[in-house]
């Protein structure tokens, strides 16, 4: 899980600082789309951040859920090899 974190994390990192350097990069050169990629910028800021929080959250529900899963089939196996066994 950790591992999985820290690629999220180091992925939204890079996302973010591209959008950035693209922003200023557009606004040196005085293009006509600059506004818009600054804006975009700036709305990325917001949600790169949020998306991969809600990503790893889904992350843990699902191992959670699997892990749950495991662990009922593993009971229910015992269960059965005790009734067998009487």
């Amino acid at each position: 899980m950790k591992q999985a974190k820290r690629v999220l994390a180091l992925t939204g990192a890079i996302v973010l600082a591209s959008l950035y350097i693209i922003a200023l990069i557009l606004a040196v050169i005085d293009n006509s789309q600059s506004m818009n990629m600054f804006i975009a910028a700036i709305a990325a800021t917001v949600i790169v951040p949020v998306l991969l929080w809600v990503y790893s959250w889904m992350y843990k529900l699902i191992q959670k859920s699997a892990k749950d899963k495991y662990e009922n089939l593993s009971i229910e196996k015992e269960t059965e090899e005790t009734q067998d066994s009487l």
